[in-house]
């Protein structure tokens, strides 16, 4: 079996992509890579690719010079999680009670690494 080398890219999906586009960029310091009425497109940790979607965006094929992209699409809770290191969890919390984030319920720790989820009921961020 060949080896997997990570996930290339998640895709979520915002009725509010304004507001998806600020926690993003302005909570969590990310900086587009692709941006326009369907989606926004962001670089993560130099190897990852988070897209946020215009919710029902994704339902037509996208015919790039590259080549097309088929229709797809989700709904329901979806949700995306960011690796941080043990030492940063306080600081995120801080930063996520701040921008309005629910509660410490959002944020998981184990003794190597901690990862704080943003639960993404459908088009909440």
């Amino acid at each position: 079996m060949p080896k997997l080398d990570g996930i290339l890219e998640t895709a979520i999906h915002t009725e509010d992509m304004p507001r998806s586009r600020a926690f993003y960029e302005g909570a969590l310091g990310l900086t587009p890579i692709h941006s326009d009425d369907r989606l926004t497109a962001y670089a993560v940790a130099g190897h990852d690719v988070l897209l946020v979607f215009r919710k029902g965006a994704t339902k037509q094929t996208v015919t790039l010079p590259s080549g097309a992209i088929p229709g797809h699409g989700g709904d329901g809770a979806l949700h995306v999680a960011f690796a941080i290191g043990k030492d940063e969890l306080s600081h995120w919390e801080a930063i996520l009670l701040r921008v309005g984030s629910s509660s410490k319920d959002e944020m998981i720790g184990n003794a190597v690494a901690a990862a704080f989820i943003s639960a993404i009921p459908t088009a909440t961020f």
